[in-house]
């Protein structure tokens, strides 16, 4: 008898989640029951001890402890409990797993956790979902998930979802455009447009992409990668639209199509359409640097300080910090470029995307390479004669007074010797992203960040406080 349906012995209306995914959730005990139970099998010795070991383990601190101490209780409740139970324990490890920063480490044990749901309850073999959408994600940002492991499991959740759930789409978007398979990614980018709003598409290259306020309001788990909301689904497309946007080549959603598409697509968040708490500084940051291409300067320094007051202190916004630093360096400002890039430095060891370390030293790259060909000192001056082509003296000067603190303290010399130890972090990432998709899409992309020219400038835009 299925665990979903009718009463129990006791005449009482059974739990709408099978029995393992409410032990998970830590709600009433569904393994510790009267004998008699005619849905309930009566438990193990030391079921009822684990499960308090699990509830005490759900209270630890995210991070390696919660992880061994739940790697543990697996282990002990494959041989002291029933398999509802051993079930229970690995999918709240796959949760540690991903809140520890380890990720990658996923793959093996939710294949475990799908060899027990078809064991004991089949029919709720979806509710592991969650976390195969998450791995697909990672596999974007982690070199540690391989590619074919990432497409499997994505084939995977296409197969059991035929009707083409958009975050499903959206996936294989962000999967293609990481590998450089550049018509699959367009094949996919438009068909995840098409399917996340009523009307997104009305001709190409013009193109109109519009939101109604409902579809921003509630909260779709199929749209996004784990239950995201709409918002940050339309973030993550105008991410994907952005970067298109300085690739070589024509057709659908490229250069300032791209750009615009990217910056239409979060209109209806930065009107104040969403609830997202992300919100609006997610957006703003994702239409940075389409405005700033755009010739729309103002609005993207706006973009940039607003966003960057808040990402700054922000552990889970380090993946924004390229974005911030590759404002600085096109707009030429690179003493406030290089404030920021000696700020968040210390949190490129401890970043566990290797993707967004990868991005963040490619940013700081182009800042050091700015900042010592602006000619700008330590005492906060532009050496005369070598500001940029374009640049009014005025902005030069307005620049170079934003230098403070930690970046006032630096030599060019020490510049140069931090912008050659980005360059090689940037490149060798790239290169083991390259070698693990096959190609050479990485190491290009990032050539194409350091050779774009300055689109606009303007006046030095400044914090109430130091970055």
């Amino acid at each position: 008898m299925s665990p979903l349906s009718g009463p129990d012995a006791a005449g009482t209306t059974p739990v709408t989640l099978p029995r393992w995914y409410a032990a998970r959730r830590g709600s009433a005990d569904p393994l510790v029951h009267q004998a008699g139970s005619a849905d309930v099998p009566v438990p193990r010795a030391g079921s009822a001890d684990l499960l308090v070991r699990l509830d005490a383990a759900r209270d630890l601190a995210d991070g390696p402890d919660r992880v061994d101490r739940l790697t543990e209780l697996a282990a002990e409740a494959d041989a002291a409990g029933p398999p509802e139970l051993a079930l229970a324990v690995r999918v709240e490890l796959l949760d540690a797993l991903d809140r520890a920063g380890t990720g990658w480490r996923m793959p093996s044990v939710l294949r475990r956790c799908r060899s027990t749901v078809e064991e004991i309850d089949p029919g709720t073999a979806d509710l592991l979902d969650h976390f195969q959408r998450r791995i697909v994600a990672l596999a974007v940002g982690t070199l540690r998930i391989t590619l074919d492991v990432a497409y499997a499991m994505l084939a995977d959740l296409e197969r059991r979802d035929p009707a083409g759930t958009p975050g499903l789409v959206g996936l294989r978007a962000e999967l293609a455009a990481q590998a450089g398979d550049e018509p699959a990614a367009t094949d996919a980018l438009l068909a995840w447009l098409t399917t996340t709003a009523p009307e997104l598409i009305t001709t190409l290259p013009d193109i109109s992409i519009r939101r109604t306020p409902a579809n921003l309001m509630i909260d779709l788990a199929g749209q996004g990668v784990a239950g995201e909301c709409a918002a940050c689904v339309a973030c993550r497309q105008a991410d994907v639209l952005a970067d298109r946007a300085t690739r070589p080549g024509t057709g659908p959603l490229t250069g300032r199509d791209a750009d615009a598409a990217a910056i239409r697509v979060v209109e209806p968040v930065l009107a104040g359409r969403s609830q997202c708490p992300e919100q609006p500084e997610r957006a703003l940051a994702a239409t940075v640097l389409p405005l700033l291409r755009l010739g729309r300067y103002a609005e993207a320094a706006a973009a940039h300080v607003t966003a960057y007051r808040r990402h700054r202190d922000e552990l889970a916004a380090f993946p924004r910090m390229a974005t911030h630093l590759r404002f600085c360096a096109l707009a030429e400002h690179p003493a406030r470029g290089l404030d920021i890039l000696l700020a968040q430095r210390p949190r490129l060891a401890g970043a566990v995307d290797d993707r967004s370390r990868m991005e963040f030293a490619a940013a700081g790259t182009l800042v050091c390479r700015r900042t010592v060909g602006a000619g700008v000192t330590k005492a906060g001056a532009t050496k005369a004669g070598v500001t940029k082509a374009g640049a009014t003296e005025a902005s030069a000067t307005e620049a170079s007074a934003t230098v403070a603190g930690s970046a006032a303290s630096l030599d060019p010399s020490d510049v140069a010797s931090l912008g050659a130890e980005l360059l090689a972090t940037a490149r060798d990432l790239a290169d083991r992203f390259d070698a693990r998709n096959g190609g050479d899409h990485q190491r290009r992309r990032l050539a194409g960040w350091w050779a774009e020219p300055p689109p606009a400038t303007g006046p030095a835009p400044s914090d109430e406080t130091q970055p």
